[in-house]
């Protein structure tokens, strides 16, 4: 009788066996990926012309923060006069 259960644990994979097969297999794909993600944004790096766009962004925002201070300062003064 024992060697029909030790039979049947041998015949069907155990939840064990499922773990370390996908181990095995999870792990390279795993490294693959990082290869291939470390590689592609090596590739695609800042250039030159996506710098002066980010800048002249930041400059525009920058100007328009100093008009929404000026309007502030304009509307604070209109609700302290009355």
């Amino acid at each position: 009788m024992d060697s029909t259960i030790a039979a049947m644990f041998l015949a069907a994979p155990g939840f064990a066996e499922l773990f370390v097969c996908g181990i095995i297999v999870l792990i390279p794909l795993l490294i693959v990926g990082i290869i291939l993600t470390v590689v592609r944004r090596s590739r695609g790096g800042v250039t030159l012309e996506n710098t002066g766009v980010v800048q002249d962004i930041h400059a525009s925002l920058k100007r328009m923060e100093e008009r929404i201070e000026a309007l502030e300062t304009i509307l604070l003064g209109r609700t302290k006069e009355r």
